[in-house]
């Protein structure tokens, strides 16, 4: 069972066709090699975006989404060459035809393609299409259903009791450290008029959603930056969802969605305790942060 490679230019980042074709966000990655292998060995993942031990795997071809310019020299986004593989004799045969193969899998007693995929009558596998792509759906096997993500309106946020000891108490001074949505759908967080923030933070959301992403804006402040926020789904802190690192940087970023790993489980919720971890000793500005999610 083998794969062809392309690689393109360091410095470039992959952006999806749709938030959905993320297929997982792996951390201590030793190597683009072992990037690459945890991409080869899921079916679905058509391409790949490593940098600095960070893997994100895609079920989207990277010609359906858009490779840009990425602020980090050392991000390298590679995908996998379907031109050069012909199904036409495989396809739709009994398992022996598919196996090991990581391009059909079995299914319904023969080799068919991966999920979210459909055969064009022509030996290819092609990404299912979304309602508002430029191609027609032939049949109704080639368009996907899925759900409509959105950002995700956050109504309230709190101090935990089990955290009180960290920082000032919430609110102490009358002056907010934290307020939701303005008009553009930002999450502003400041804490006793300036951009501080706490330690920990219970926030609400206007409803349950399936997590899918976050993003975050920073100063570039690297004394004052978040380093790694976990996201949990309780307010003791018992429940992680998932942990999000960001680099350092001495400029205004905002950085590409980070997305929840939901290929092993959906993350359902109303509720989110963040839990920041800070570059330095100095308290962490938070900018923006955004999340997004389907209405559960």
């Amino acid at each position: 069972m083998s794969s062809y490679i392309d690689f393109h230019p360091d410095g470039t980042d992959f952006i999806p066709a749709n938030s959905a074709e993320i297929r997982g966000n792996h951390s201590s990655v030793v190597s683009a090699f072992s990037c690459v292998l945890l991409c080869h060995q899921d079916p679905q993942c058509r391409t790949f975006v490593f940098d600095s031990s960070i893997c994100q795997l895609y079920e989207g071809s990277s010609d359906t989404g858009l490779i840009v310019t990425s602020p980090s020299t050392n991000r390298l986004v590679g995908s996998i060459n379907y031109d050069l593989v012909q199904l036409a004799n495989t396809y739709n045969k009994s398992c022996d035809h598919c196996f090991p193969d990581r391009y059909l899998v079995y299914r319904n007693i023969t080799c068919q393609c991966p999920l979210n995929s459909f055969y064009n009558g022509q030996g290819k596998c092609l990404n299912e299409l979304y309602p508002d792509s430029s191609m027609i759906c032939e049949d109704d096997k080639w368009c996907r259903q899925t759900m409509r993500i959105v950002q995700m309106p956050v109504i309230s946020g709190t101090l935990p009791s089990k955290f009180s000891y960290v920082d000032e108490s919430f609110n102490a001074s009358g002056v907010e450290w934290w307020r939701a949505f303005d008009g553009n759908i930002y999450t502003y967080w400041n804490r006793l008029g300036s951009y501080q923030v706490l330690d920990y933070i219970f926030i609400t959301f206007n409803d349950s959603y399936l997590l899918n992403s976050l993003q975050l804006t920073v100063y570039g402040d690297g004394a004052h930056d978040p380093k790694i926020i976990n996201i949990y789904l309780d307010e003791n802190g018992t429940c992680l969802a998932q942990s999000f690192w960001f680099p350092q940087t001495n400029n205004f970023t905002t950085f590409p969605l980070n997305y929840f790993n939901t290929s092993v489980k959906p993350l359902a919720t109303k509720h989110a305790l963040l839990s920041i971890e800070r570059w330095s000793v100095y308290q962490a500005y938070l900018f923006e942060l955004t999340f997004f999610g389907g209405l559960y």
